[in-house]
C-alpha cells in the first residue's frame, strides 16, 4: 500500500466537519478533462462525449481522478445537477484546483445537502494513479492498494454451498456483530445446495476457484425479484467487487422478467445499494432478528 499526501481539500463543508471514516472504492482515472455540460449525461452518469477517451464509462458513485473540467459557466450547474440526481462521482482527485468542480460541489452541498470530497495532490502523485486500483481517502492521505487482478462472474456450483455459507457468515461478522447476533443469523446466512441449483446465485472469482464474493436473488412473483444474499469477503470489501456482483443480479432479475428488485439491507450496506440506484422506501422487520428493523429498498428495472 502507498500513501499519497493530500495537498488541499476544496470542500469548505468538509473542512468544517472532517470525514469520520475513509471514502474508499475502485479508482477510475480519466485521460482528459470532462465536460459536465453536454459531454456527460446527468441522468445516468455516463460520459457522452464520443471524442473523450473514456466515452461510455459511468462515473456515478465512482472515485474519479481527472485533470479537470472542460466547459463554460454552465459547468458548475451540470456538476450540481449530477449530484442532485445521484449520478455524480463519490469523490474527485485533481492535480490542481478546478473552479467548476469547487462551485458545483459547493452548490450541491448548499442546495441538496450532499457533500462529496474534491481534493488535490501533487502532479507527480497524480501521474502515478492508475484505473482499477483501490483507493481510500481520509483526512490527510490517499491510500492506494494495487489492483487485485482480473476477476470474473460465474454461476455458483452446488459443491460450493458450504464455502459460500462460511463467506456469508464471515462477511456479516465483519461489521462487529456479537456472537449472539451471529447465532440468530446462522440460518439466513446458510447457502443451501437447492438454492444454487435454481441458478440464481453467482460468485465473483479471481481465476476460476478463488471466490471473492457472491450474490443471489429469488423471484417473489412474476415481476418482482429480491436480493436473497450478497456478500464480499471482508479482506476485499471496498475494492469495487460489489458493483459487478450487483450488476449481475440486476441482469439475472431482468432475464427472469422482473421489473423491480427489492432489497432488505443490512444498515451497513444501505449506502452501497443507494449508489447502485436503489431507493430507500422504509424500514422493515429483519428476516433474522426479532424486533430489529432494517432498511428496505427498491430498484426499478
Amino acid at each position: 500500500m502507498t500513501k499519497i499526501a493530500i495537498q488541499q481539500w476544496l470542500n469548505p463543508a468538509i473542512d468544517d466537519a472532517p470525514l469520520t471514516k475513509p471514502i474508499a472504492g475502485t479508482l477510475l482515472k480519466l485521460s482528459e478533462p470532462l465536460s459536465f455540460w453536454g459531454g456527460f449525461d446527468p441522468k445516468t452518469g455516463e460520459i457522452l462525449d464520443q471524442h473523450h477517451p473514456e466515452a461510455g464509462q459511468r462515473i456515478a458513485g465512482q472515485l474519479v481522478a481527472m485533470p479537470g473540467t472542460r466547459g463554460s459557466a454552465g459547468t458548475p450547474g451540470g456538476v450540481a445537477e449530477a449530484y442532485r440526481l445521484g449520478v455524480g462521482p463519490k469523490a474527485v482527485i485533481l492535480p490542481s484546483p478546478d473552479v467548476n468542480l469547487v462551485i458545483g460541489t459547493m452548490t450541491a452541498q448548499s442546495l441538496y445537502g450532499q457533500t462529496h470530497p474534491v481534493v488535490t495532490i501533487s502532479a507527480k502523485d497524480y501521474a502515478s494513479l492508475v484505473t482499477g486500483t483501490h483507493v481510500a481517502i481520509d483526512g490527510e492521505h490517499i491510500a492506494v492498494t494495487p489492483d487485485i487482478g482480473p476477476t470474473r462472474i460465474r454461476k455458483a456450483r452446488v459443491d460450493e454451498a458450504e464455502t459460500l455459507s462460511v463467506l456469508a457468515h464471515r462477511s456479516k461478522a465483519h461489521w462487529g456483530y456479537d456472537a449472539d447476533f451471529m447465532t440468530q443469523c446462522r440460518d439466513i446466512l446458510t447457502i443451501r445446495p437447492e438454492q444454487i441449483e435454481s441458478g440464481n446465485i453467482v460468485v465473483i472469482t479471481r481465476g476460476d476457484d478463488e471466490i471473492l464474493g457472491m450474490g443471489g436473488i429469488e423471484m417473489l412473483d412474476a415481476t418482482t425479484a429480491d436480493v436473497m444474499s450478497m456478500f464480499i469477503d471482508p479482506q476485499h470489501i471496498g475494492k469495487g467487487l460489489g458493483r459487478p456482483v450487483f450488476t449481475a443480479l440486476v441482469d439475472m432479475a431482468k432475464a427472469r422478467g422482473a421489473t423491480r428488485l427489492t432489497i432488505l439491507s443490512d444498515p451497513q450496506a444501505r449506502g452501497f445499494y443507494e449508489e447502485m440506484g436503489a431507493k430507500y422506501v422504509r424500514d422493515e422487520p429483519s428476516d433474522a432478528i426479532p424486533g430489529r428493523f432494517v432498511p428496505w429498498l427498491c430498484l426499478d428495472l
